[in-house]
C-alpha cells in the first residue's frame, strides 16, 4: 500500500476535532479507527481520490476486526487497539487517546462519579490489570 501523505493526515486533522492534539507522525491505531467512523462525513474536506487514500490508511491496520479488546454499553464502546490507544465511540463525543491507560486514569476513575463502576468502564478496568483492577475491587461494579 501506498504511503499517506503528511499533508493528508494533517488536513484530516484540521477536519477532525477528536484527532486534534495529535500530528501526522504520532496517530495511534486508534485514529484509524475513528477516521473508519468518520469517512462519510470526511468527504466533503477531501476530493474522492483522497478520500480512497484516507479509507485505505484507516483500513491498513486491520480495521475494527484488529481490536484486541472492546467493551460496550448502549451507543458507547471502548476500543483497545494493539498499540495500547482507545477509541472511545459515542453518540455523542467521541474520542481518541495514544494510550488507553491514561484514558481510564483521567477520564473513568479520576473524571468519573465516585462510587461503582458501570459494566463498560469496569470491564475496560480489569482488561488494563494492575492498579485499575485493584481500583474495581475497591469501589466495585453496579
Amino acid at each position: 500500500m501506498k504511503h499517506m501523505s503528511t499533508e493528508i493526515l494533517a488536513r484530516l486533522i484540521r477536519a477532525d476535532t477528536t484527532l486534534r492534539g495529535f500530528t501526522p507522525t504520532d496517530l495511534p491505531m486508534a485514529a484509524q479507527l475513528n477516521t473508519l467512523d468518520s469517512l462519510i462525513w470526511l468527504e466533503r474536506y477531501f476530493s474522492e481520490d483522497e478520500l480512497s487514500e484516507v479509507a485505505n490508511w484507516a483500513k491498513a491496520a486491520g480495521g475494527f476486526e484488529a481490536v484486541v479488546a472492546r467493551f460496550r454499553y448502549g451507543g458507547c464502546c471502548y476500543y483497545v487497539c494493539a498499540d495500547g490507544s482507545l477509541y472511545f465511540e459515542s453518540s455523542a463525543v467521541s474520542e481518541v487517546w495514544a494510550d488507553a491507560r491514561e484514558f481510564a486514569a483521567k477520564r473513568i476513575i479520576d473524571g468519573g462519579p465516585d462510587g461503582p463502576f458501570d459494566l463498560m468502564d469496569s470491564g475496560l478496568l480489569k482488561y488494563l490489570g494492575g492498579y485499575f483492577t485493584e481500583v474495581v475491587e475497591e469501589r466495585g461494579t453496579r
